[in-house]
């Protein structure tokens, strides 16, 4: 008789996820308007919880930069990823998702989320961990803490 592997990592890895920067009020504010219209086999869920995410081939630098859909072991980042959670969520939403996979929609979507992730800081909800580090906070910066 063997015992199934009930870990984080199996647990999440039979879902949909979309990945998103917990710490980031804005960002947790936009998963949660997801959240009650994604599927049953979906979770909106904070990078800070994943037990690794180097499992799902992301970094660091990746996580705290975009939000990230993944499914079937692919990968979405930025308008693709939020894209393919509309789609996810069905109804309108799916419609939406579909239309801003399209060109040339997809490219003016993709300015837009680079835009939006870019002045996260100035939207409603955001906290301290949304901006972002001027260029002597990045330039004065050990690289061996990276």
């Amino acid at each position: 008789m063997s015992v199934a592997d009930t870990s984080p990592r199996t647990t999440l890895e039979s879902s949909c996820l979309l990945v998103y920067d917990g710490d980031c009020g804005f960002c947790t504010e936009v998963a949660e308007r997801f959240r009650p219209h994604l599927p049953s086999n979906a979770r909106a869920i904070p990078w800070q919880e994943l037990p690794s995410l180097a499992a799902y081939g992301l970094q660091k630098e990746d996580v705290t930069s975009a939000s990230y859909w993944i499914e079937n072991g692919k990968t979405y980042r930025g308008a693709d990823g939020i894209a393919r959670t509309l789609q996810a969520c069905g109804g309108i939403s799916a419609v939406l998702g579909i239309s801003i996979r399209v060109f040339p929609v997809n490219m003016a979507a993709r300015a837009v989320y680079f835009w939006v992730a870019r002045n996260r800081d100035k939207f409603p909800g955001s906290t301290q961990a949304c901006q972002r580090p001027s260029a002597n906070e990045i330039s004065s910066e050990d690289p061996q803490t990276k």
